[in-house]
């Protein structure tokens, strides 16, 4: 429903390419609504796990994780604008048994991107 709360983890610092990055241990997850998380984890059927692309005509242009560029059938889509998104309800690099949101196309309300790096120092 509306407020869902989604998204996905690169195992690999983020890449703008038009290429696919990452590793097996990344991963789309969900909140369960009761404080859990529920975890998709990568299938093992093909490597293209996280994709991150801007200012190109001939592909697509925003943040994947998981499926398939050419068919452009995604597991968890943003587009370049941040403001609308798509999560498909399968997806074979993540163990998906329906979609992320509650609708195939959504409206993003907030994007919160995370680094976590070894050896990282505390600013304060």
């Amino acid at each position: 429903g509306a407020g869902a709360r989604f998204g996905g983890y690169s195992s690999a610092p983020l890449q703008l390419g038009p290429r696919w990055f990452g590793g097996s241990n990344s991963f789309l997850f969900r909140a369960d609504g009761a404080g859990g998380v529920l975890l998709h984890r990568a299938t093992g059927a093909n490597a293209n796990f996280v994709y991150m692309n801007a200012h190109r005509e001939m592909l697509p242009n925003g943040i994947a994780f998981g499926g398939d560029l050419d068919s452009r059938h995604f597991g968890l889509w943003l587009e370049d604008s941040l403001d609308t998104g798509r999560a498909e309800e399968t997806c074979s690099t993540y163990d998906l048994s329906h979609s992320l949101a509650s609708s195939a196309g959504f409206a993003v309300d907030h994007v919160e991107v995370w680094a976590v790096c070894e050896g990282a120092r505390n600013p304060w």
